[in-house]
């Protein structure tokens, strides 16, 4: 059975879409569909059924699917393995938010493969949020992330790498914009940029408006953080953000929150069971032992 036709299989379950399929996989879509022509020949079944344009497993392709995912799975633990079997080597698919992604996360991982532990390492990075981060990190797809806060962190092995407060972001020429800090009551008499329930974010501040007992004349929701800044700058409410880079280039103020609870914590994470390359061991201890303050590396730490 071939092993590309299997990988095809599982792209191909999981999208439902032939076009959308094909382009991720980097392959022509009459390609894609000879593949899986040839798949339910050889097992003698159909595995998929037209809906429309679209297509979707049928109870064959679901039964198959379950062993196919598992197989693959292990296949590809078997590579890893072997990849740390390089001396000193391997692969290191790292996954991080955007805002970690800027700063905090190629200084640590630039000072790792710097370093004798990370010296021969390859590489990867992808970004995400940090709830589809975690998922992905507990389906294999990274070795490692950096995340907030999420409701995936119990099946992690995780450290807390810093504490990192949110603010209330207003423009320039906001009638907040005159204070440093405020409490929310009185910036929630203005209209709000919220973040969209695909975030994290959403439900965390949605859980400590119902704590406080406030509710935010809510102007909009929107899934990115930097679009909120962008919308916010331009005089559209004003928004509650962690601290952004994209701030300076915008004509933004970030004023502090005066009630307590209004923070998070940024972690570092592994899978908790399963197999973790030693790659990703060795870069998880080493975040584990550098300091951090204001969300930057600070030092590392003497041991």
């Amino acid at each position: 059975m071939n092993l590309y036709h299997l990988q095809y299989f599982t792209v191909l379950a999981k999208l439902e879409h032939y076009g959308k399929a094909a382009a991720q996989l980097n392959i022509s879509q009459p390609s894609l569909s000879h593949a899986m022509a040839a798949l339910e020949e050889e097992l003698g079944v159909p595995l998929f059924e037209k809906t429309g344009r679209n297509i979707r497993l049928n109870q064959n392709g679901k039964l198959f699917y379950g062993s196919v995912e598992e197989t693959l799975q292990s296949l590809e633990i078997g590579v890893r393995q072997m990849e740390d079997v390089k001396e000193g080597g391997g692969r290191l698919r790292v996954g991080c938010t955007r805002p970690l992604g800027i700063e905090l996360v190629p200084r640590l991982l630039h000072d790792f493969v710097q370093s004798p532990e990370g010296r021969q390492v390859e590489v990867q990075v992808h970004t995400g949020f940090s709830g589809g981060l975690s998922e992905q990190l507990l389906d294999g797809e990274f070795d490692i992330i950096f995340c907030a806060e999420n409701e995936n962190l119990n099946a992690l092995e995780k450290y807390t790498l810093f504490i990192e407060p949110f603010y209330v972001v207003v423009n320039e020429q906001h009638p907040l914009a005159v204070k440093s800090a405020v409490f929310l009551e009185e910036a929630l008499e203005y209209p709000y940029v919220g973040f969209a329930p695909e975030s994290s974010l959403h439900g965390t501040f949605r859980h400590l408006f119902e704590k406080m007992g406030l509710q935010p004349k809510t102007l909009m929701e929107i899934e990115e953080d930097q679009v909120i800044a962008g919308m916010v700058a331009n005089g559209f409410g004003m928004a509650i953000l962690p601290h952004l880079y994209v701030n300076w280039q915008l004509p933004l103020k970030e004023l502090s929150i005066l009630n307590e609870g209004w923070c998070r914590e940024i972690y570092v994470a592994v899978c908790k069971e399963g197999y973790v390359s030693k790659a990703a061991r060795r870069f998880f201890r080493y975040c584990t032992q550098r300091e951090y303050e204001n969300g930057k590396v600070k030092e590392t730490r003497q041991m």
